[in-house]
């Protein structure tokens, strides 16, 4: 385990985070520092305990958006975020894409609502739509299981259900979202017009995984 802060200049080659740690083996935790190039500002990262391929991995990308101008920057983070998604947990790529539109139209919803009150029920759906998504994939499972559990006592015939499984950063980017909406709807916050920008808020790679809290 190596703990410090890297500082990584953009005009550099790619550094390799594996690099670092004898015999290409063990963590790295700390902060990567990205001394940003022409239009980008510094950009700090925590690692969060990656391993060495997630590590490279996002070095790689960093140093990429330090050579381009911001907006190009975004994008280029954009695709890798969904590359790391993708690499990770392919299948459940689309329901990202889907949360993120999702979000992304209430979002809208909210902010150029007519009256408090349909405000609200934007809100209400935004909030009610992300939680029934987080049940469905956290708590299904749980809930089959007691369900068959009961069935010889209730005199029912068990749920035949395969067990779903539970999408990557499920927890992060639903939490992630709600608070975007509820900050739209506060006010404390502008919605986002702009697509792949908010796609970029919700997915960004080095946090996706980081968790909620």
């Amino acid at each position: 385990r190596i703990a410090s802060t890297i500082e990584v200049d953009a005009n550099l080659a790619p550094l390799q985070l594996g690099d670092l740690l004898p015999d290409g083996r063990g963590v790295l935790r700390g902060t990567l520092k990205l001394r940003g190039a022409r239009n980008a500002p510094d950009t700090d990262i925590d690692l969060a305990g990656n391993d060495i391929a997630f590590g490279d991995y996002r070095a790689d990308h960093l140093q990429a958006t330090g050579r381009l101008p911001w907006n190009a920057g975004n994008g280029v983070l954009l695709v890798a975020s969904l590359g790391f998604y993708a690499w990770g947990e392919a299948p459940y790529l689309l329901l990202v894409l889907a949360s993120v539109a999702f979000n992304y139209v209430l979002g809208t919803a909210i902010s150029g609502a007519a009256s408090a009150s349909r405000r609200r029920q934007w809100l209400a759906l935004a909030v009610t739509g992300n939680l029934g998504l987080l049940a469905v994939f956290k708590y299904a499972n749980f809930a089959v299981a007691n369900v068959n559990a009961l069935a010889p006592v209730l005199a029912i015939t068990p749920l035949a259900v395969a067990a779903i499984p539970l999408p990557l950063g499920i927890s992060f980017f639903t939490f992630h979202a709600i608070s975007y909406v509820v900050d739209v709807y506060k006010r404390n916050a502008d919605a986002e017009r702009n697509l792949p920008r908010f796609a970029l808020y919700i997915l960004l790679f080095p946090q996706l995984i980081a968790g909620p809290i």
